[in-house]
């Protein structure tokens, strides 16, 4: 069966893109990431008794569970030696469970996000040929945010931030669980959980609207999954029209594994409580790429980033009063869509209350700041870029070339609440990037003695695969960092950097180049 082709039809139905909602099994499946149960359970191995006691005491309800063992990790939490000042910092929030929320939140903001299973299947999703118009999860992790990170998303973290705001459901995420950047944001405990559920009805209502004009690919989540079954339930208990439910069960579509059977496709129900129940769409495979090749169906002419500043430019003014200044028209829209570097603004309607240059650091992304490391060709002020964009740059990778950035304002000092990786990078130099290399290539670096190479041997060497040369040469230059060398390696750089400039190991290395040169 050609589950793509099967997809494509159905997507092509709606007038609209389709809205991914994402659950654990997708870090699982690509990050090799704990279920909620596995996560518990890793941190109440640190306890006595383990989690297994927490999770019998409370019948299997697992959000109970977190509950009670909040406290005695809590107790535990307080006897380490570094409890004190962590807690003297200004973002600790002071609850019963802040040690465990820490916790979780520090595990997982130190999981290397450039190193991922099944990159096949991703380099699909994230391809531009890709069309979604948002994301929904119940992931804290910060994957999502990684892998669009080109693609502009903005991020609601929590019931509150997506209740009390106004999405535009297009190039957005929206964390319903909230996110490890934020620890007090965790739907973690029975208590938290019982405050989601109240507050469910208004966040069904804020994303009905997306149910009925999406379809909706429910990816990481299995049929019997609580969370989804809280939210379909609200939002199906909203809607008296019989057209409106029809029109949702066709929107809903779960994509599961198929544990080595065939690929299949068939219509079944997804049950509430109570004997209830609505038609979905379940698509059986253990090849996700065939799905995300399916989201390629759609043609959009306009980025959806872009569609999205214009939404919220256009709330603004209608919403607002009168301006009582010049609305600014950007006239020569055809010639930003097609995203000449030459343009110094983002596409939009509004009151010009900022200059041109400060509206165009918002379109600098990644790439632009790599390149820079190597050909020095940013067209902005490194000084602005520093201080507006580069925290959300660093958000989800390490590998972030700033040293340049950091030479052109040296008495900037990163926020306290910044990006981790944000600040870690003032303290990082050449050696710190290098101690991220894996250690058998560390090893195997010093074992084959390529220190006494010639550099061009290195790069010339066939064994080599480019992500193993990318980390000799990153040794290499730290212990051989002449002029001459220099050079040969940035040229080497500038000839791999289109082909490379995703690849993690070829990031690490222009960091490297990037400490050598600014000291």
């Amino acid at each position: 069966m050609d589950i793509t082709e099967n997809l494509k039809g159905i997507i092509k139905d709606s007038p609209t893109a389709p809205f991914l909602f994402i659950g654990s099994g997708f870090s699982r499946r690509y990050l090799g990431l704990e279920d909620w149960k596995g996560l518990l359970s890793k941190f109440g191995a640190k306890l006595p008794t383990g989690f297994i006691r927490y999770v019998s005491e409370s019948n299997g309800d697992l959000a109970l569970a977190a509950e009670k063992m909040a406290e005695p990790y809590s107790d535990y939490w307080w006897s380490l030696p570094t409890s004190e000042e962590i807690a003297n910092r200004p973002e600790w929030h002071t609850h019963i469970s802040s040690p465990l929320r820490h916790d979780i939140c520090e595990y997982l903001n130190a999981v290397i996000l450039d190193e991922k299973k099944q990159q096949e299947e991703l380099n699909i999703l994230t391809s531009k040929k890709t069309i979604i118009d948002g994301i929904i999860t119940t992931n804290w992790d910060l994957l999502l945010e990684n892998i669009f990170i080109d693609d502009k998303y903005k991020v609601y973290i929590g019931q509150s931030d997506l209740l009390f705001s106004n999405p535009q459901k297009i190039a957005e995420i929206y964390k319903i669980h909230g996110c490890c950047s934020d620890p007090k944001s965790l739907v973690l405990t029975k208590s938290d959980y019982d405050d989601f559920h109240k507050k469910n009805p208004y966040l069904a209502a804020k994303l009905l609207s997306i149910f009925l004009e999406h379809p909706i690919l429910f990816i990481g989540y299995s049929l019997h999954d609580e969370n989804i079954k809280s939210i379909l339930c609200s939002i199906s208990a909203m809607m008296t029209n019989e057209e409106h439910k029809k029109k949702l069960a066709k929107n809903l579509i779960f994509i599961n594994r198929s544990h080595g059977d065939d690929d299949s496709i068939s219509n079944t129900h997804f049950s509430f409580e109570e004997g209830k129940s609505i038609p979905i769409t379940q698509i059986k495979t253990n090849d996700f790429g065939k799905i995300y090749l399916a989201l390629q169906g759609k043609e959009r002419k306009i980025p959806a980033h872009i569609l999205r500043t214009f939404r919220e430019q256009f709330y603004e003014i209608v919403q607002g009063e009168a301006p009582d200044k010049k609305l600014y028209c950007a006239t020569n829209v055809e010639e930003i869509m097609q995203g000449t570097n030459k343009i110094e603004f983002v596409a939009g309607f509004g009151v010009a209350q900022k200059g041109y240059s400060d509206v165009g650091l918002k379109g600098v992304n990644f790439k632009m700041i790599l390149s820079d490391a190597i050909y020095g060709d940013i067209e902005f002020d490194r000084t602005q870029i520093l201080n507006n964009t580069l925290s959300d740059i660093c958000k989800s990778t390490i590998y972030v070339p700033i040293q340049s950035f950091i030479k052109a304002d040296p008495k900037y000092k990163p926020l306290k609440n910044a990006p981790k990786n944000f600040r870690n990078l003032f303290s990082f130099n050449e050696k710190s990037f290098v101690s991220k290399i894996a250690k058998p290539y560390r090893d195997s670096y010093k074992n084959k003695k390529l220190a006494e190479l010639n550099i061009l041997e290195l790069i010339k060497n066939t064994q080599f695969s480019d992500s193993i040369r990318a980390d000799y040469l990153g040794q290499y230059i730290v212990d051989n960092n002449s002029e001459e060398n220099l050079r040969i390696l940035v040229d080497y750089l500038k000839e791999k950097f289109e082909e490379s400039w995703n690849n993690s190991n070829y990031k690490r290395l222009v960091c490297i180049y990037n400490c050598l040169v600014n000291k």
